[in-house]
């Protein structure tokens, strides 16, 4: 008898957090909505630069504090100097019409590595000398970002598996 008591207590418990859980929202009346008014206490930043792209932005990596490496849609490839918005150098294409799935900065900031699978194509391009160190054929590759490890060491996924290049 306790037992049962017990049990019906348990679950009347139980169904009244359940029910809890899924209840209503509910606005009070008497809650009136003011429209077209301004909130009071706006903090309006400043607009501090404006750059406008040709073509729309697929991506934005850091470089370092004030570089940015953006990379559009037709796979361009551009270093931004987030101080003033302006270019810093020259852009980079990838040759043969490439299309940069992904990329990857290194951590001091002089290379990037990029994954194409349209092209089948991974590369790693010297910011600084404004060149290509390498590029080579991978078939198989999946949607994933190249990782750099210890500035010198590429990694890229593959469907089969996992390949490890020397960066230089």
């Amino acid at each position: 008898m306790i037992f049962r008591s017990v049990s019906r207590f348990h679950i009347v418990l139980l169904w009244i957090l359940i029910i809890g859980c899924y209840g209503s929202v509910q606005l009070n009346n008497g809650v009136e909505f003011y429209r077209n008014q301004m909130p009071t206490n706006l903090n309006h930043p400043a607009l501090q630069w404006n750059h406008k792209m040709k073509n729309p932005i697929k991506g934005l990596i850091t470089v370092n504090d004030s570089l940015a490496l953006v990379w559009t849609h037709r796979s361009g490839v551009m270093i931004l100097n987030l101080n003033n918005g302006k270019n810093e150098g020259s852009s980079w294409t990838p040759p043969m019409g490439g299309h940069i799935t992904d990329l990857t900065v290194s951590k001091d900031g002089k290379l990037f590595a990029y994954v194409s699978m349209k092209n089948r194509m991974i590369g790693v391009y010297d910011i600084r000398k404004g060149k290509h160190i390498w590029k080579k054929n991978a078939h198989n590759l999946i949607k994933n970002k190249p990782l750099i490890l210890s500035d010198s060491i590429m990694v890229v996924g593959l469907r089969s598996g996992i390949k490890l290049f020397n960066l230089n």
